[in-house]
Formats: structure tokens, C-alpha cells, sequence
């Protein structure tokens, strides 16, 4: 069952996040611990036109806390892995990916 929450990030100050009073929509996908860690699978979040992978990662680390205690975190945009510095627009396919373990 999928859960979908919105939240808006022009209540927060960080990387990326100037003074804009243009916004978009983005639905960010979780996957495995990212999706326990915000108890849904995904969420549709506010961002500032301009904002970035970096500046999203900034807020999901302010968020929630746990997601600072992972090794890494990587942005997937549109399927291929992001650049901290890589846009974000709306019609973007947006996914967190987290440490993944194997052997």
C-alpha cells in the first residue's frame, strides 16, 4: 500500500535555499531503510524552483535524524545516479538510495 505525504520546505534554511518564492512539487521515492526511516514510501515535497540533490539530501538529514547516521546516500534522478549540484525539476523521477549491502 502506498502512503504519500506533502511538506512544504520554505520553513527551512539550508543549501540551495534562497530567497525564491517560486516552488514546485517533486515525489521522492524510499526504498528499503529510507522507507522506514520516514514511515512511507514516498513523499511529495515542496522545493524551491532551483533546488538541488544536495539541498534535498540537506533537508532529509535535518528531517530525519537517521538518515545521518548512514554511511552514504545517494539522489537518483530520472534513473541515473545525481551530482549534489543537479537541479531539480518537477517532472523528475526522484529516489533515494541508500547503502546497499551484498557480498
Amino acid at each position: 500500500m502506498r502512503k504519500s505525504f506533502s511538506i512544504n520546505l520554505f520553513t527551512f534554511q539550508g543549501v540551495g535555499f534562497g530567497i525564491n518564492f517560486l516552488s514546485m512539487n517533486i515525489t521522492v521515492k524510499f526504498f528499503a531503510v529510507g522507507r522506514e526511516i520516514v514511515g512511507s514510501d514516498a513523499l511529495v515535497l515542496t522545493l524551491p524552483d532551483g533546488a538541488t540533490a544536495e539541498s534535498l539530501l540537506w533537508y532529509l538529514k535535518e528531517t530525519y535524524p537517521q538518515f545521518q547516521t548512514l554511511k552514504s546516500l545517494l539522489i537518483a534522478v530520472n534513473e541515473d545516479y545525481a551530482e549534489p549540484h543537479s537541479t531539480l525539476h518537477e517532472t523528475d523521477d526522484v529516489a533515494v538510495i541508500p547503502p546497499v549491502s551484498g557480498g
